[in-house]
């Protein structure tokens, strides 16, 4: 959202402070808090946070501020992994009476979009603060509205909705999920909880905005008790309902795996459903990014408490201080190492443990194995090394930790086989001491994907639900004619109590056409009107009978309402069956001895066609029945006797002209084709009634006659 505001000097002043494994939080004196992870920096290590202040953005209506910090850590911008920043709120903008907790909101500034968009936040009310989870640095704004109840109008998107729901929803939605990857009903109903709240602030979003006939017209005061659901939201939009239904995934499995990192209680029929459904959507490439988070979730979940238990039982020997450096901090800037053999920083296992949960899919079984043969490989590093190579590595080392004795000692080769597999053994136990906390770290970031998806599954909701749809309407007018309905006014219907009618009014321009949009929201907030009324001019719309009701179908990609006069030929009054006759008249031809048995054979012996030349004024007829059937192009199917045509055609003003696709005759033996590869259908409205009653000349190599139907729909 670009805020209307405007970005007020304060001196702009930059703090720096510094953070480290043993401080990895640090304050600036603005009260900005930024707190890295512990693993994020190794032993010594330190890293410079430069918090700038960015200023303050007031609404020129003073309706709201924004105030800005920017957060830098030299080139550091995507980290691996999630840190907290807490920035304090002034309640001082609040007005009297209003809730401070509720008048504010966190966001981040898109440096390539330049809006300010989601970030997960909560608010700590008792110290002021918004507290942000982010895995990147950036621009960060602390949203403060004048009053709660303006807080939907500017500041609340989907991070205000970010509460977990019931189990019980949770469940059905998985088991609706896991039965056939699907989403359904239950994800619907997950989704409902959510979007009601996020309706009424899109509204207030809305409001003040410039709009056409059906621009804004809502407040939330007007919603009253207004029942929906996110079903019926996606009638007519497919984006909608695929963005509600993946909604309802997503915030299910935020939901399961939230309870998976607090209790080690959860039944075996969730775990079930809960792999069934992250093995779905890892098999999805738009839904793999949800099946990873939910998956390093489960993982993490199923091998801690093993790891842990497995951990007691390797504290066999003493591991040497250079051994242990060597695989915890040697960094191997020397130039004598030239970068080899780096010791792994807690952010390295981090990440790989992130890639291991990534590659394994969900096989917990994997993830162990796998895992402990990294970390086995990873022990015996040091014993694969040549003993020269164990002599630099352990002069170098002993240098930098003090550790006692000297390069010459070479207590490594002196070790038995036996002594070397206990030290590495309790190693192994000491890394995995040192592993724990950090899969607890996976499992924590992976809830926080999951919860970070959950947010922008419900933006792309809220998208969809603001999203202008055109409209355009029309009178439909036959070729040569002049529009009747110029000036005419319009009003959508049947609207309910909340809408406000005139917003859904205008007026047709003189050639019959108009245009307008509104959003999906104003639409079933209006009651979803289904029809267009077209009123004389000068009527009392909404008192006065229109004199036209024409009714449409929603769609999202836009809705394209054509209006047609009473007395004009729809297609749909001329699908059906019919009962028809048809009598051809003025019969000429060059065939007339070879079309004298055809006139029999087809329409009987009694006709008045003759046996030589070129008669005029003969005529034959015979009883038809016709079927006409609506598609792209309207197909009639006409049946003389034994002898079925088959047409295809477009109807226009009331004329359906029509081309031979095939014939076919009961009779076998019938050899002579009718020379009629195109006709035309003329129909009128007659007492209020559609009949077919016109006549057309045939004009083919074989057959020069007029032709007449009449008929009436069965």
């Amino acid at each position: 959202f670009v805020y209307p505001g405007f970005f007020k000097e304060l001196g702009r002043k930059t703090e720096t402070v510094t953070v480290t494994e043993e401080a990895p939080a640090a304050k600036t004196e603005s009260g900005v808090c930024v707190e890295f992870s512990p693993y994020m920096l190794e032993q010594g290590q330190s890293m410079k946070v430069k918090v700038k202040d960015a200023g303050v953005e007031t609404a020129k209506n003073g309706d709201y501020q924004i105030k800005a910090y920017d957060i830098t850590a030299g080139d550091l911008h995507d980290l691996g992994t999630y840190i907290r920043i807490r920035i304090p709120y002034d309640d001082s903008f609040c007005a009297p009476g209003s809730d401070p907790a509720k008048c504010v909101c966190a966001k981040y500034k898109n440096p390539e979009t330049g809006r300010w968009e989601d970030v997960l936040y909560t608010v700590d009310a008792e110290n002021k603060e918004l507290v942000i989870e982010t895995d990147h640095l950036s621009m960060y704004g602390c949203f403060t509205v004048e009053n709660e109840g303006l807080r939907g109008a500017y500041i609340t998107e989907a991070s205000d909705y970010d509460y977990f729901i019931s189990d019980t929803l949770a469940v059905n939605a998985m088991r609706e999920w896991a039965s056939g990857g699907q989403a359904g009903d239950a994800c619907y109903k997950v989704a409902d909880i959510y979007v009601k709240d996020m309706i009424k602030d899109v509204l207030l979003k809305s409001a003040g905005d410039a709009g056409d006939i059906m621009g804004n017209f809502y407040t939330v005061s007007q919603m009253g008790d207004f029942q929906f659901d996110s079903k019926m939201l996606a009638t007519g939009n497919e984006k909608l309902g695929k963005a509600i239904g993946k909604f309802g995934k997503i915030a299910a499995a935020a939901n399961i795996a939230y309870t998976l990192t607090k209790s080690d209680k959860t039944s075996e029929d969730i775990l079930g459903l809960y792999k069934d459904c992250f093995n779905f959507a890892l098999s999805f490439s738009e839904e793999a990014a949800v099946g990873i988070s939910m998956v390093g979730v489960w993982c993490i979940d199923k091998s801690l408490n093993k790891f842990a238990t497995e951990v007691q039982s390797m504290r066999i020997a003493t591991v040497a201080p250079v051994y242990r450096y060597f695989n915890d901090s040697f960094d191997g800037n020397s130039d004598n190492f030239k970068g080899e053999n780096k010791a792994r920083t807690s952010m390295d296992w981090l990440d790989y443990l992130k890639k291991l949960t990534k590659a394994t899919k969900g096989d917990e079984e994997t993830f162990k194995m796998m895992l402990e043969d990294e970390v086995d490989r990873y022990a015996r590093r040091w014993f694969a090394l040549p003993l020269s190579k164990q002599e630099d590595y352990a002069h170098y080392i002993q240098t930098i930790v003090k550790s006692g004795g000297t390069a010459g000692s070479y207590w490594y080769s002196a070790l038995s086989d036996s002594e070397k597999e206990d030290m590495i053994t309790s190693y192994k136990g000491e890394l995995y001491d040192r592993l724990i906390p950090i899969m607890n770290k996976v499992s924590v970031d992976s809830v926080n994907d999951l919860k970070k998806q959950k947010l922008e599954a419900l933006n792309e909701i809220g998208r969809q639900l603001s999203a202008t749809i055109p409209v355009k309407i029309h009178e439909v007018v036959p070729e040569g004619e002049k529009p009747r309905l110029g000036k005419h006014p319009i009003a959508f219907s049947k609207l309910n109590d909340n809408a406000i009618a005139k917003d859904w009014q205008g007026t047709l321009k003189s050639d019959g056409t108009g245009q307008t949009s509104f959003t999906q929201i104003g639409y079933i907030l209006a009651g979803s009107p289904k029809n267009l009324d077209v009123y004389a001019p000068g009527a009392a719309i909404g008192t006065d009978k229109p004199i036209l009701s024409v009714p449409f179908t929603f769609h999202a990609d836009g809705i394209d309402i054509p209006i047609i006069p009473d007395d004009a030929i729809r297609p749909e009054d001329i699908v059906g069956s019919w009962s028809v006759k048809i009598t051809f008249s003025n019969i000429q031809s060059p065939l007339v001895g070879m079309l004298q048995g055809f006139f029999a054979e087809i329409f009987g012996e009694d006709n008045d066609i003759v046996s030589d030349g070129d008669i005029d004024d003969a005529s034959s007829s015979a009883n038809a029945e016709i079927s006409i059937i609506e598609g792209t192009k309207m197909r009639v199917k006409l049946i003389v006797e034994d002898v079925t045509m088959t047409y295809e055609g477009k109807l226009k003003d009331g004329k359906l002209d029509l081309k031979l696709v095939s014939q076919t005759a009961d009779d076998e033996d019938y050899g002579i084709q009718i020379p009629l590869d195109k006709i035309a259908l003329t129909f009128v409205r007659r007492d209020g009634a559609v009949v077919m009653d016109g006549s057309y000349h045939v004009d083919t190599f074989l057959l020069k006659a007029d032709m007449l139907t009449v008929g009436q729909k069965k």
